[in-house]
Parts: structure tokens; C-alpha cells; sequence
């Protein structure tokens, strides 16, 4: 019995401690996207997967439609289900490389954030990371 408690134990220790979710440290180089083209990326998206974050955490039918805002800047509106009320957030984004977006919100400065396009087919699907070195 106590054997079984330890080997969970380490199960749960090597779980915790091997996934890409929040931790300390330097955030992992990803292959990007390469010949990004921005404008065939522009619409809605629809998330349907993600790490825990502040600014989706317990919402559901999360949504970004991104668009050509001012001064050839992009301009994010997202939308969410939170605990039964609609929750909109607005944000606006810059190209900073091929396959790189600069992200901000000025409601939530501590959001901000560098999405990095690994994949996309430009209509079905997008593949976006997102990273903050903490301490490392």
C-alpha cells in the first residue's frame, strides 16, 4: 500500500513537472510558421483548445476575429461565455516578424503577448504559442 502511495506520488511529481503549462524558467524555442500571409489570416477563431489563462479561464465559446485596424496595425475582438455572461475583450496586434504577432490589451496590460503561428491552413485551423519567460 505505501509503495502505491509513493509511486503516484511520483507519477503526479513528473506530470506536474513535465508539461508546457506555467512554470519557471526560459519558454522553448517552437518552429513559426514561414511566408505568413497576415491577410488570409485575417477572420474568426474559434479556440478550441488551451492552457489556462487570465484572460480565458472559465469561459467558453472563446472567439478572437482579428482585422486590418489603423496604420496597418490588426485589430483583435474576443468574445466569451463567462459563468453564464458575455465577456468582451478588445486588443490590437502588430506584425513584429514572419509568422510573429504582437499582441496588447489595454484592459489587461499583464495579457500581453507575442503569438507565435506554428501552422495554419488559412481557414479550418491555426496553431498559436504563446510564452512569457518567468525567472529564467
Amino acid at each position: 500500500m505505501f509503495l502505491n502511495i509513493i509511486y503516484g506520488l511520483i507519477c503526479i511529481i513528473y506530470c506536474a513537472t513535465s508539461t508546457e503549462v506555467p512554470g519557471i524558467g526560459y519558454c522553448p524555442r517552437v518552429n513559426i510558421i514561414q511566408n505568413f500571409d497576415v491577410p488570409r489570416f485575417m477572420g474568426r477563431w474559434y479556440e478550441i483548445l488551451a492552457y489556462p489563462n487570465k484572460l480565458t479561464l472559465g469561459g467558453s465559446c472563446v472567439y478572437s476575429v482579428f482585422s486590418f485596424g489603423q496604420n496597418n496595425g490588426i485589430s483583435i475582438y474576443s468574445k466569451q461565455n463567462m459563468l453564464g455572461k458575455e465577456k468582451q475583450l478588445l486588443g490590437s496586434g502588430a506584425i513584429v516578424s514572419d509568422g510573429v504577432l504582437g499582441i496588447t490589451y489595454p484592459a489587461y496590460p499583464k495579457a500581453n503577448a507575442y503569438y507565435n503561428i506554428i501552422d495554419t491552413d488559412y481557414e479550418n485551423y491555426a496553431v498559436v504559442f504563446s510564452c512569457n519567460n518567468y525567472c529564467g
